[in-house]
Parts: C-alpha cells; structure tokens; sequence
C-alpha cells in the first residue's frame, strides 16, 4: 500500500524524525483514510477504529526518531495497524469475560454536547491536561511539543538521557490523550490541538 510516492514519504519521515509537525500532519491527513479503513475492517467498530487511528499515530509521533530506519513506511504501517487491532479486540474479549463474571454493568456516557466544544474550550480541555502531569512529564511536554526539542536536545537540557525523555513524553502524551476521552473530544480534535 502506497499513498505517497517514496521520494515524498522517505523526506516526510526524515522530517518527521526531526520533530516537524506538519510534515506529521501531512503524513497523518495521507495514512489517515487507510489506517481508518483498514482497522474498521478488522474490528468492525467505527469507535475502535476512531481509537486505533489515534493510538497509531500518537505511536508514530512518539516514537517518530526512529522513523528514518523505516525501508518500506507501508508495509510497517499495515503490520502495526494488524497487531495493534488484534491487541484491542483481545483486550476487549478478557474485559468482556471479566464483566461477565463480575456481573458488571457498563453504561457509556452520552458526550455529544462534548463534541461540540469550540477550539478554545478544547485549549482549555489540553491546558488542564498539562496540569496533571508530573513536574519531569510536563518540561518533557513543554520543550519536545511546544518548543520543538528532539529528544536528545531535551536530555541535554534537562540532564537526563535520552531514554528517560522518550518515556517522560510517551506518558505525558497517553495522559493527555486520555484526559481528553474523558472530556469526549474526537481522535480528530485531539490531534488538531496537539499538532497546533
């Protein structure tokens, strides 16, 4: 599956790698319709497939100094979109099991008026975000995504290793992302924000 020519991804991924967010974003508006379409026919599920599309590319984002060592972005991207479904539909049928024998009941929260949230409401949704993370998480935060470090310009900043940094914006990142479901913003407002 190819959706740019190798010339242009290869460039977009060398981009990438750098911490260049619209080239993420022109990565993320091209991949987008397959990874979608793809995981939807995997799990069935226009909300799963919402959730698989938001969890791949936060991955890319996060583990995107490694992109550059990609040959064939793909043939990686079909493979970790598969795995990645499969773990979801997994981790929902021992969930499902766990339920069952709980005798739980789960009622889902009605979050259209949530949907609705204007731009600035959702700044104020990330700004409180940012709030709950840990001190390291948050100048983690601050200077890869919104000043626009590499990791290793970060660890020699902040005088820790590269490693740590990459866990510290992992983190900070899944916190986000989940602070936001909570407040019922879309995979695509998500990352309308965190890319600004």
């Amino acid at each position: 599956m190819k959706v740019v020519t190798n010339s242009d991804e290869n460039e977009l991924l060398r981009r990438i790698s750098r911490g260049d967010q619209p080239a993420f974003s022109a990565l993320f508006t091209s991949y987008h319709p397959f990874v979608y379409a793809f995981s939807r026919r995997i799990t069935r599920s226009e909300e799963l497939a919402e959730e698989v599309v938001q969890d791949i590319f936060l991955k890319i984002w996060v583990d995107r100094e490694s992109l550059e060592r990609i040959d064939d972005f793909g043939a990686y991207l079909n493979r970790v979109v598969r795995n990645h479904c499969y773990n979801v539909l997994r981790k929902l049928a021992m969930e499902s099991r766990h339920a069952s024998l709980l005798s739980t009941d789960f009622n889902d929260t009605d979050d259209s008026t949530m949907q609705q949230l204007d731009y600035n409401d959702v700044n104020e949704v990330l700004e409180g975000a940012i709030q709950t993370l840990s001190t390291q998480q948050k100048n983690v935060y601050q200077l890869c995504h919104q000043r626009g470090l590499t990791y290793s310009e970060a660890s020699a900043e902040l005088g820790i290793s590269t490693q740590t940094v990459h866990a510290y914006m992992k983190d900070a990142l899944r916190k986000i992302r989940i602070h936001f479901k909570k407040h019922g913003i879309s995979y695509s407002v998500f990352f309308a924000v965190l890319m600004k």
